[in-house]
């Protein structure tokens, strides 16, 4: 249905990522793993009760996977990040794209912390029929119309049920090349999926 889909994450994380796979939320506290969270507590909390069939779905239940990465959440990671000195932390995981056929996934028209974003079963065509191309493509969604509505709408999410393993990675996006040499350091003997250094800034800002 699409070639590749994007979790974002920080370098430090990658260990754990690479061991274990990604993890949706409820299972890394469950399993009281170590994990450093770029996530908002307030857009978190929505995620906690959100309908779909007129039943309640928990999603930290499920890994989240953007359609498109260069977006309103990595801009705002990329600013705090920076102030906090650690410019280079942030982390794009380039994931094959069949995840989104998978039987159990979930499919959010937008970011899916928004009560405004509907939710689907990734297999049901209505709910790729709902995504606003247009937004989730444009470089810059302030330039858009309804720059609101963009804004939310180019945040669309596949979500994948527990887990996703790690053999699913394809790339692993950094912003500098000093983050590339963080990551070998620390990685010399782990057999990594390709790393990329963004110089286009095809993803990052900045």
């Amino acid at each position: 249905m699409i070639p590749n889909l994007f979790h974002i994450t920080h370098r430090d994380n990658i260990p754990g990522i690479l061991r274990r796979g990604l993890l949706c939320r409820n299972r890394i506290e469950t399993l009281h793993l170590p994990y450093l969270d770029l996530s908002d507590p307030e857009c978190q909390s929505r995620r906690s009760c959100r309908d779909l069939d007129g039943g309640a779905l928990d999603l930290h239940d499920y890994v989240p996977l953007f359609i498109e990465p260069r977006n309103a959440m990595l801009y705002r990671l990329e600013k705090a990040l920076g102030e906090h000195g650690d410019p280079d932390g942030l982390t794009i995981l380039e994931v094959s794209g069949t995840a989104a056929d998978w039987r159990d996934s979930l499919l959010a028209d937008g970011i899916a912390s928004s009560p405004a974003s509907h939710l689907f079963h990734a297999d049901d065509p209505e709910g790729w029929e709902a995504l606003d191309w247009d937004a989730i493509r444009c470089r810059n969604w302030m330039e858009q119309p309804d720059a609101k509505a963009a804004k939310r709408r180019k945040m669309a999410e596949v979500m994948v049920s527990g887990s996703l393993s790690s053999r699913h990675i394809s790339k692993i996006w950094l912003k500098a090349p000093t983050a590339l040499w963080t990551i070998h350091a620390k990685l010399a003997q782990v057999d990594l999926p390709p790393l990329a250094v963004d110089q286009d800034r095809r993803f990052f800002f900045s």
